[in-house]
């Protein structure tokens, strides 16, 4: 048949070699921007120029393309654990050093990547969310093994809670928009990851006897109706999405019906605002508490940073409501909110800055990002959150990220 008859799949005709891919990088692209909730598969056709029928050819749904992307990303990260053939055999220290020198361009390739399997992949089918979880906590595991095989002294709970900060200094581009020349990013990456190894952390004896402690007195929690709601829509949140719960998913956990929930609360977004604000509020209280007992610079810093871990650690649903969720804030609160945040991070950057003039300001606003950014990944993990080093360990390494020798000297 010739070429310009009617029975010539014209699309099929004129395809490239590589439309699966770029169907899968503009979903990608679509999904970090809007959530996968708000994508349709005509957003995606139309910014591949093809019809949705061509785009059922690649993919059957649109899970399945998000299962694609997160897959893909996530298999960079494993791709970057296996040492080449010129590296010799066993888990030596240089193989640490090379597995970093690896995971830091596979992160870099994949920037938005990380932030699909943090936001997004809860909405997959649930043998496909599950083979997430199962890869991103090999990944995990494997970078501590390399940590515990280079510095055997360290103990393997200190180990698995520094490869997961080094999982959240990986996927911290993902969570803002610095534009950073591609050298420097890798070269700063490098070494925050190299920090989080190497923290100095003082003797764990006394942080093991009040995490004890902590954990033999009853928890004491607020008990009016409103706060028993917040909490149910906090783990509702985080567990299933804000999308995908209803108000009256809501109210059911406290054994109300949804109408009567609304004495509480004007809407679903309301307790989204609700729960975020008072984040924010809570870190900007123990900011104030930290610089009013600072006797120099360096103390107001550390202060502010162990304010802040003490937070996030008393509150890990309402850290991941606030990384995962803001994307569904209403404009108004959105913008109000992602001041506060920005207020925030300018404090930490001020008193940075203090301590270490000669960095221009735009590099060390990246390292505040990175510090807690890690912070915020590495208390979402719930294997951890029982190690009684958790808090002293954030703490350094957050510190040795902000205080990193001048090596981003051309970030501006």
């Amino acid at each position: 048949m010739a070429s310009g008859s009617p029975g010539v799949d014209v699309e099929r005709k004129r395809r490239p070699k590589d439309r699966k891919k770029q169907i899968a990088d503009n979903a990608s692209e679509l999904f970090v921007r809007n959530g996968f909730h708000a994508v349709r598969m005509e957003d995606i056709a139309a910014m591949t120029d093809i019809t949705v029928r061509a785009l059922y050819r690649h993919y059957a749904h649109k899970k399945a393309l998000l299962s694609h992307v997160v897959t893909e990303g996530q298999g960079r990260y494993l791709a970057a654990l296996t040492a080449p053939a010129s590296e010799a055999p066993g888990l030596a220290p240089h193989q640490l050093e090379g597995l970093l020198q690896r995971l830091v361009p596979a992160a870099l390739d994949t920037r938005h990547l990380a932030l699909l399997w943090q936001r997004e992949a809860r909405y997959l089918d649930a043998d496909d969310y599950q083979g997430v979880r199962r890869r991103l906590a090999g990944i995990a595991g494997e970078i501590a093994t390399a940590i515990h095989a280079c510095l055997p002294d360290v103990p393997q709970s200190v180990a698995e809670i520094r490869a997961w900060a080094i999982l959240g200094i990986l996927a911290s581009p993902g969570h803002h928009q610095l534009a950073v020349p591609r050298a420097d990013f890798e070269s700063f990456l490098l070494s925050a990851c190299r920090s989080a190894v190497a923290a100095q952390v003082g003797s764990s004896a006394q942080s093991a006897s009040s995490a004890a402690a902590a954990a033999e007195r009853p928890v004491r929690m607020l008990s009016s109706r409103r706060e028993e709601l917040l909490r149910s829509a906090a783990r509702a949140f985080r567990r299933h999405g804000y999308a995908a719960v209803s108000i009256d998913d809501i109210g059911a956990q406290q054994g109300i019906a949804g109408p009567a929930l609304y004495r509480y609360f004007e809407s679903k977004a309301d307790i989204l605002v609700t729960l975020i604000g008072r984040l924010e509020e809570w870190f900007t209280l123990e900011s104030v508490r930290a610089l009013r007992c600072a006797d120099d610079d360096v103390t107001a810093l550390r202060g502010l940073v162990a304010g802040y871990v003490r937070v996030a650690l008393e509150a890990p649903d309402l850290v991941s409501v606030s990384v995962t969720e803001s994307l569904h804030l209403p404009d108004t609160a959105a913008e109000r909110l992602q001041r506060l945040r920005h207020d925030r991070s300018t404090e930490w950057v001020r008193w940075v800055s203090r301590e270490r003039p000669a960095i221009p300001e735009a590099a060390v606003r990246l390292r505040v990002n990175t510090a807690m950014s890690l912070v915020e990944d590495t208390v979402r993990v719930p294997s951890v959150l029982d190690h009684a080093e958790l808090a002293d360990e954030l703490t350094e390494i957050a510190l040795r990220v902000l205080f990193l020798p001048s090596i981003e000297s051309s970030i501006r």
